[in-house]
């Protein structure tokens, strides 16, 4: 009589079990660095407007009072911010990104802001939230 090969019950609800501790330990990690490296979506676009921002002020003497002013949008490029502009004054504005869809998971930085008052720009509200 041959005994049959292969794998058992027992081993394979072992394996799955081995294979959800995994997962349920890999993937916060991965949420997490997905969640900050979407971040740069929201910097390139505040970097976008601090650029137009200088540009405007460098021929008209002042800041632009609003995004269609620079020909720019209120998403960031791969939409998952939406993006606010206010001026405060002739020298000074804030830029903000604010979290949209799946992004809105970010705790760490809810929304991201620049900050810009006589060409001199303040990062915030975390510096963290700047590095990617």
């Amino acid at each position: 009589m041959q005994r049959e090969r292969g794998f058992g019950f027992v081993d394979i609800l072992a394996a799955c079990a081995i294979a959800g501790v995994l997962a349920g330990v890999a993937l916060p990690s991965y949420q997490s660095t997905l969640l900050k490296s979407h971040r740069s979506d929201a910097l390139a676009a505040l970097r976008r407007i601090g650029a137009a921002q200088e540009r405007y002020r460098g021929s008209n003497g002042f800041y632009a009072a609003d995004l269609a002013t620079l020909g720019l949008a209120a998403r960031s490029p791969q939409g998952l911010y939406a993006i606010e502009l206010q001026v405060n004054g002739r020298d000074r504005y804030e830029a903000a990104a604010t979290p949209l869809a799946a992004q809105q998971s970010d705790r760490a930085c809810p929304r991201i802001v620049l900050e810009v008052a006589s060409g001199f720009p303040t990062e915030g509200p975390v510096k963290g939230c700047w590095t990617r």
